[in-house]
């Protein structure tokens, strides 16, 4: 599937809550440079995270999305910045690169391919620009958290005992 040209974004988690204006500024500095992506951010209810949505005045920002919405987003964005874990694991599975804005990860499986660690809000800038020309990560790239057939391969199993 060919990119199109969005950039998801989702930020969330406590660890960022004290450091959430400065994720926003300089994600918000992004799509400024960047105006040939439309960068949507479908936005945490969570108080901490909404009190800094008036710093963006590019980024576009939406009501949180049904799942099957948003994994359609992943399968079709160019490349996410998040702090989530789940995403990273979701973006994987379908090729997607995922700028991870936090200190650590405990999904290591993914970092270098799928996922780039983004420690401080300053670095974001420099990372976006390495990561955003790179070329599709490629379709016989192994997903590191499986193949999506786990049930079947679960059933199987039991079906044969």
């Amino acid at each position: 599937a060919t990119s199109s040209n969005k950039v998801l974004i989702t930020l969330h988690r406590r660890e960022n809550h004290c450091i959430m204006d400065k994720w926003f500024a300089n994600i918000e500095k992004l799509a400024q440079k960047y105006k040939n992506l439309e960068f949507i951010f479908p936005m945490h209810p969570n108080p901490k995270v909404q009190e800094h949505k008036h710093l963006f005045k590019t980024v576009k920002v939406i009501e949180p999305m049904e799942y099957d919405n948003f994994i359609d987003e992943i399968r079709s964005c160019k490349v996410i910045i998040s702090d989530s874990g789940g995403i990273q694991e979701e973006a994987s599975f379908f090729k997607k690169r995922v700028i991870v804005c936090r200190e650590k990860t405990e999904r290591t499986e993914g970092l270098g391919t799928f996922s780039f660690l983004c420690k401080k809000p300053n670095r974001l800038e420099f990372l976006f620009d390495d990561l955003i020309d790179m070329p599709n990560i490629s379709k016989d790239a192994e997903c590191p958290f499986g193949d999506g057939y786990a049930a079947e391969k679960i059933y199987e199993i039991i079906k044969d005992l």
